[in-house]
Protein backbone atom coordinates (compact mmCIF):
# COMPACT_ATOMS: atom_id res chain seq x y z
CA UNK A 1 0.00 0.00 0.00
CA UNK A 2 2.49 2.35 1.01
CA UNK A 3 4.21 1.46 -2.76
CA UNK A 4 1.18 3.10 -4.80
CA UNK A 5 0.45 5.70 -1.89
CA UNK A 6 4.06 6.82 -2.92
CA UNK A 7 3.74 6.43 -6.70
CA UNK A 8 0.01 8.19 -6.51
CA UNK A 9 1.72 11.26 -4.67
CA UNK A 10 4.36 11.03 -7.42
CA UNK A 11 1.76 11.13 -10.22
CA UNK A 12 -0.15 13.69 -8.34
CA UNK A 13 3.09 15.90 -8.27
CA UNK A 14 4.23 15.68 -11.18
CA UNK A 15 0.52 16.94 -12.47
CA UNK A 16 0.07 19.26 -9.92
CA UNK A 17 3.82 21.08 -10.86
CA UNK A 18 2.92 21.20 -14.64
CA UNK A 19 -0.40 22.47 -14.26
CA UNK A 20 1.04 25.22 -12.14
CA UNK A 21 4.25 26.75 -13.33
CA UNK A 22 3.48 29.94 -12.01
CA UNK A 23 7.07 30.95 -10.32
CA UNK A 24 4.99 33.35 -7.50
CA UNK A 25 3.08 29.90 -6.72
CA UNK A 26 4.18 28.78 -3.35
CA UNK A 27 5.92 25.55 -2.96
CA UNK A 28 4.12 25.17 0.57
CA UNK A 29 0.56 25.74 -1.58
CA UNK A 30 1.69 23.20 -4.11
CA UNK A 31 2.57 20.61 -1.88
CA UNK A 32 -0.47 21.40 0.39
CA UNK A 33 -2.80 21.09 -3.55
CA UNK A 34 -0.83 17.72 -3.75
CA UNK A 35 -1.45 16.38 -0.55
CA UNK A 36 -4.89 17.14 -0.83
CA UNK A 37 -5.50 15.47 -4.16
CA UNK A 38 -3.95 12.14 -2.50
CA UNK A 39 -6.39 12.50 0.70
CA UNK A 40 -8.67 12.76 -2.31
CA UNK A 41 -7.99 9.69 -4.73
CA UNK A 42 -7.37 7.67 -1.35
CA UNK A 43 -10.90 8.36 0.20
CA UNK A 44 -12.27 7.86 -3.44
CA UNK A 45 -10.37 4.56 -4.12
CA UNK A 46 -11.73 3.00 -0.45
CA UNK A 47 -15.43 3.96 -1.29
CA UNK A 48 -15.28 2.66 -5.10
CA UNK A 49 -12.30 0.25 -5.17
CA UNK A 50 -10.69 1.97 -7.92
CA UNK A 51 -9.66 5.10 -9.05
CA UNK A 52 -11.05 7.76 -11.69
CA UNK A 53 -10.40 10.86 -13.40
CA UNK A 54 -8.77 13.07 -10.96
CA UNK A 55 -11.38 15.80 -11.86
CA UNK A 56 -13.79 13.07 -11.26
CA UNK A 57 -12.67 12.33 -8.10
CA UNK A 58 -13.08 15.82 -6.52
CA UNK A 59 -16.38 16.42 -7.73
CA UNK A 60 -17.53 13.12 -5.59
CA UNK A 61 -15.57 14.54 -2.71
CA UNK A 62 -16.78 17.90 -2.66
CA UNK A 63 -20.43 16.17 -3.14
CA UNK A 64 -20.12 13.53 -0.92
CA UNK A 65 -20.45 15.81 2.42
CA UNK A 66 -16.90 14.14 3.46
CA UNK A 67 -15.36 17.39 4.29
CA UNK A 68 -16.52 18.73 7.51
CA UNK A 69 -15.99 22.85 7.70
CA UNK A 70 -14.46 24.18 9.91
CA UNK A 71 -16.14 25.13 12.78
CA UNK A 72 -14.90 28.88 14.45
CA UNK A 73 -17.16 28.57 17.30
CA UNK A 74 -17.70 32.10 18.09
CA UNK A 75 -18.59 33.31 21.58
CA UNK A 76 -22.06 35.58 21.67
CA UNK A 77 -19.81 38.23 22.57
CA UNK A 78 -18.09 38.31 19.08
CA UNK A 79 -21.15 38.08 17.47
CA UNK A 80 -22.00 40.54 18.54
CA UNK A 81 -19.77 42.69 17.98
CA UNK A 82 -19.89 41.28 14.53
CA UNK A 83 -23.60 42.03 13.84
CA UNK A 84 -22.92 45.72 15.66
CA UNK A 85 -19.62 46.50 13.42
CA UNK A 86 -21.21 45.33 10.32
CA UNK A 87 -24.58 47.35 11.26
CA UNK A 88 -22.39 50.35 11.20
CA UNK A 89 -20.25 49.98 8.31
CA UNK A 90 -20.86 50.90 4.90
CA UNK A 91 -22.37 48.19 2.29
CA UNK A 92 -18.42 49.24 0.24
CA UNK A 93 -16.99 47.76 3.64
CA UNK A 94 -18.82 45.17 4.19
CA UNK A 95 -17.88 43.68 0.40
CA UNK A 96 -14.36 44.85 0.94
CA UNK A 97 -14.24 42.69 3.79
CA UNK A 98 -12.48 45.63 5.70
CA UNK A 99 -13.40 45.23 9.58
CA UNK A 100 -12.03 46.87 12.17
CA UNK A 101 -9.77 44.96 14.39
CA UNK A 102 -11.71 42.05 16.46
CA UNK A 103 -11.45 42.02 20.06
CA UNK A 104 -10.91 38.35 20.38
CA UNK A 105 -7.67 35.95 18.29
CA UNK A 106 -11.03 33.24 17.55
CA UNK A 107 -12.91 36.21 15.40
CA UNK A 108 -9.22 37.74 13.83
CA UNK A 109 -8.55 34.20 13.02
CA UNK A 110 -12.29 34.09 11.22
CA UNK A 111 -11.74 37.13 9.88
CA UNK A 112 -8.16 36.35 8.41
CA UNK A 113 -9.64 33.51 7.20
CA UNK A 114 -12.57 35.32 5.38
CA UNK A 115 -9.87 37.16 3.34
CA UNK A 116 -7.60 34.37 2.06
CA UNK A 117 -9.36 33.19 -1.08
CA UNK A 118 -6.03 34.15 -3.55
CA UNK A 119 -3.98 31.05 -1.88
CA UNK A 120 -4.95 27.15 -2.33
CA UNK A 121 -4.14 26.78 1.02
CA UNK A 122 -6.70 30.03 2.02
CA UNK A 123 -9.59 29.05 0.07
CA UNK A 124 -11.11 26.08 1.57
CA UNK A 125 -11.11 28.09 5.18
CA UNK A 126 -12.29 31.47 3.17
CA UNK A 127 -15.39 29.10 2.14
CA UNK A 128 -15.72 28.10 5.46
CA UNK A 129 -15.56 31.63 7.11
CA UNK A 130 -17.80 32.59 4.85
CA UNK A 131 -20.51 29.80 5.71
CA UNK A 132 -20.39 30.16 9.09
CA UNK A 133 -21.14 33.86 9.14
CA UNK A 134 -23.45 34.00 7.02
CA UNK A 135 -25.32 31.05 9.37
CA UNK A 136 -24.48 32.79 12.60
CA UNK A 137 -24.29 36.75 12.12
CA UNK A 138 -27.59 38.47 10.88
CA UNK A 139 -25.88 41.70 9.85
CA UNK A 140 -23.54 40.09 7.27
CA UNK A 141 -26.18 37.57 6.33
CA UNK A 142 -28.65 40.99 5.77
CA UNK A 143 -26.13 42.74 3.90
CA UNK A 144 -24.85 40.28 1.54
CA UNK A 145 -28.55 39.00 0.73
CA UNK A 146 -29.13 43.22 -0.02
CA UNK A 147 -25.83 43.60 -1.93
CA UNK A 148 -26.24 40.22 -4.09
CA UNK A 149 -29.89 39.51 -4.34
CA UNK A 150 -31.11 35.92 -4.72
CA UNK A 151 -32.59 35.47 -8.52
Amino acid sequence: MQDLVKTLRQQLAKRRYAENADPNLKEAELEYAIDHDLMIALAYLKEHGNFAHLMEMRLWYALSGIRKPYNFSLKSEDIEWLDSTIDNMTEEEVEDWTFPKPPSARLEYLLACLKDSNSIIGRDKSDDAFDYLMSHSRAFRETNERLYPPN
